[in-house]
């Protein structure tokens, strides 16, 4: 079954190439470029699967990440940062934080299509998460 998940992303190309990787595995995606694009698409149908860039002209994608952990509405939603910012303070603050991985720009697509598939298995099934090779 198609699962939904929302690209968090302000650069177009970027945007369209992350979409396009989200349709090859045979899912919907969703575009969030600007706070009223994320709002619009968090009164709706939540989505399975938040990617998350961190550079965003209109918030922090960590502070982002950080709000969507403390919400009990939200925490559930499994995200995964993607972003040219990987420096291990970065990739540590994100992990506390509750997002599932991070995948550094640039990024090998097949890398990211197994990550998408990793994180979407587990989602469903919490202990797939243990057996995943590490």
């Amino acid at each position: 079954m198609p699962k939904r998940i929302l690209v968090i992303e302000d650069d177009p190309p970027m945007e369209q190439v992350l979409c396009r990787i989200v349709q090859l595995e045979g899912h919907e995606s969703q575009v969030a470029q600007t706070w009223a694009d994320f709002e619009e698409a968090m009164l709706g149908e939540l989505p399975d699967l938040m990617l998350i860039d961190i550079a965003l002209p209109w918030v922090n994608g960590l502070d982002l990440n950080e709000s969507l952990e403390e919400s009990t509405l939200f925490q559930g939603i499994p995200r995964v940062i993607v972003s040219g910012h990987s420096q291990d303070a970065y990739r540590l603050r994100a992990y506390a934080q509750g997002c599932r991985a991070f995948i550094a720009k640039p990024f090998e697509v097949e890398d990211l299509r197994e990550t998408i598939r990793q994180v979407l298995a587990e989602a469903e099934d919490p202990s797939a998460e243990a057996a995943a090779p590490a």
